[in-house]
């Protein structure tokens, strides 16, 4: 099983997408401090039918005001457009959950003071009968001011919501089902020599599990010679769903970790043909996608501006 850092929250309705740190919730209000985090902040599990997994997830209450917090499980989806994880905040069904801490209970609140931690234990079984399949699923957490918190006088009223995505594969062999494709590689065929080659690449999962984009987009000059390379932070890729991929870069706060970063060459000037080759597939993908595209850096703005010049001359030599 697979720990990655990745975390989200919704604060008084906005919902924001981290990924790479860990981010706490926090709210501030008349002095009042608000702060909870969750650790590890995503799950990814890949287990056989018959088979039960325990985990601990660890919340901490690092504000000064008390919390209650009610513990749900929810879906979560793609979003069509980039693949990154929309929640949504209702209510499922899903039978083979449940916490293990005698005290605790999907649904209903429990008091988490200020500057205190807690675990919730989650217990995951799946039958025997259980056939090959992915789960996608959010143990989400409403947190509120407990009824004892008081700003004033007055009773708070601000919420936030946090929560850990679990990925779960079912496969009765382990076997990696997923194939990665280039769906959409996009890149400005013509361009200014003093411009630069922005690069979009959105991949498809055409499998039936959820796994792990590796690959790079490379860029060649005319002479053949390979002038960038970005390689691609590793980003989960749902089944039968889309994701956008940006580049990895070193983390300037942790030299250990990468962050998210866009594709985007930019030298002192381009000129003439590039040629950008961009390469995608799961770990151990036997034959991964390929996309070549051609892009030709022109002297469009030096020549725009020898035509001005050229021009109001000789508009000058009429008078």
């Amino acid at each position: 099983m697979l720990m990655k850092v990745t975390i989200f929250f919704i604060l008084l309705g906005i919902t924001t997408v981290v990924g790479a740190i860990v981010i706490p919730v926090r709210a501030q209000e008349n002095g009042n401090r608000t702060s909870i985090s969750i650790t590890p902040p995503l799950s990814e599990i890949v287990m056989q039918p018959g088979r039960s997994i325990t985990q601990a997830f660890t919340i901490a209450n690092d504000g000064t005001v008390d919390l209650e917090v009610i513990p749900t499980i929810v879906d979560f989806s793609p979003d069509e457009n980039t693949g990154a994880p929309i929640v949504f905040e209702k209510n499922e069904n899903f039978p083979y959950a449940e916490l293990q801490n005698l005290d605790k209970k999907f649904g209903k609140p429990f008091l988490l003071p200020a500057g205190s931690k807690d675990q919730l234990i989650l217990r995951i079984t799946i039958p025997n009968s259980e056939l090959d399949k992915d789960y996608y699923k959010t143990l989400l957490l409403k947190t509120s001011p407990s009824g004892l918190a008081q700003v004033d006088g007055v009773q708070t009223v601000s919420q936030a919501y946090i929560g850990v995505h679990i990925l779960l594969s079912v496969s009765g062999n382990g076997e990696d089902r997923a194939t990665l494709a280039i769906e959409k590689l996009t890149v400005p065929r013509i361009i200014d020599m003093f411009s630069s080659i922005p690069i979009t690449m959105i991949v498809k999962n055409l499998g039936t599990n959820y796994t792990q984009a590796h690959g790079q987009v490379s860029i060649a000059s005319t002479l053949g010679k390979v002038v960038k390379i970005f390689p691609l932070l590793p980003e989960n890729v749902i089944a039968g769903s889309i994701r956008k991929l940006q580049a990895s870069v070193q983390d300037p706060d942790d030299t250990k970790s990468a962050i998210a970063a866009p594709m985007d060459y930019r030298p002192l000037f381009l000129l003439g043909q590039y040629t950008i080759t961009a390469t995608v597939g799961r770990e151990n993908q036997e034959s991964p996608d390929e996309k070549i595209i051609k892009v030709f850096a022109l002297p469009i703005s030096p020549a725009v501006v020898i035509f001005s010049i050229w021009l109001a001359l000789k508009l000058v030599s009429r008078h």
